[in-house]
């Protein structure tokens, strides 16, 4: 049973870190929107490339590996896109070369408790409701201690639940939000008032206009980063000009 978690999990992890960078140009051995190419691979499947040996051709055991071998490749597009890595470690899912995953996990298991469940019925993933319970057993497999888990800290703080009342007092903060990107739903993404700005860029995935800027970005993109620097310019002359 834990040895079908840990592939569930390198599964998942893979289809949620291509949501993120589902960028319009390759990173690393990343290719250019890889959730269309993710897809690709479970839309289209070819026959399995799976070599190991079974009762008999017709067994039951290698149905179903072929069944599963299109899942596996569209996760490949993640971890194995070049097919230079004759195996894979389902323990190491989710990341690019050379990227550590310890500062966010452990801030996403202290302060930043932001995990959803799913259901299998309203989206593609396995039914597995939210459990603080499993949240922490696999904090402390991947950290190896234990961690002072806050689960509302962050709305408790900074409010959240209803933005549009809860932030009504903020000010000089601009939600970027790209429509690609799988955070945008539980996010803000209209105006709260004149100095708590939010805007959606078309076809932008995770912290694109954060990025460099490159010859492949969308419009949407190019004219929300010239929106940030100038309403940060507005802001920071404003409040020079106040403390003259």
């Amino acid at each position: 049973q834990r040895e079908i978690g840990a592939v569930y999990a390198w599964i998942v992890r893979a289809f949620v870190q291509m949501a993120f960078l589902d960028y319009p140009y390759a990173i690393g051995d990343l290719p250019v929107y890889a959730v269309n190419e993710a897809c690709e691979k479970v839309l289209t499947p070819q026959n399995s490339s799976y070599t190991g040996r079974f009762l008999d051709e017709n067994s039951i055991v290698r149905t179903r590996l072929h069944q599963i071998q299109p899942l596996v490749e569209a996760a490949n597009v993640m971890y194995n896109a070049t097919n230079s890595n004759q195996c894979n470690d389902i323990s190491q899912g989710g990341l690019l070369p050379g990227v550590s995953s310890i500062p966010f996990t452990y801030l996403a298991c202290t302060e930043f408790i932001a995990y959803i469940g799913s259901n299998g019925v309203t989206d593609m993933f396995w039914d597995l409701p939210f459990s603080l319970n499993l949240i922490e057993g696999g904090c402390i497999d991947t950290l190896g201690f234990t961690t002072p888990m806050r689960p509302t800290w962050l709305v408790d703080t900074f409010g959240g639940t209803d933005y549009r009342k809860q932030f009504k007092n903020y000010s000089r903060i601009i939600f970027s939000n790209g429509s690609l990107d799988p955070t945008h739903a539980y996010s803000v993404t209209e105006n709260v008032s004149d100095s708590v700005l939010a805007f959606v860029m078309d076809g932008a995935a995770h912290t694109l206009d954060m990025l460099s800027p490159n010859p492949a970005d969308p419009e949407s993109v190019i004219k929300g980063r010239e929106f940030e620097i100038l309403t940060i310019r507005k802001w920071l002359l404003e409040l020079e000009t106040a403390s003259q």
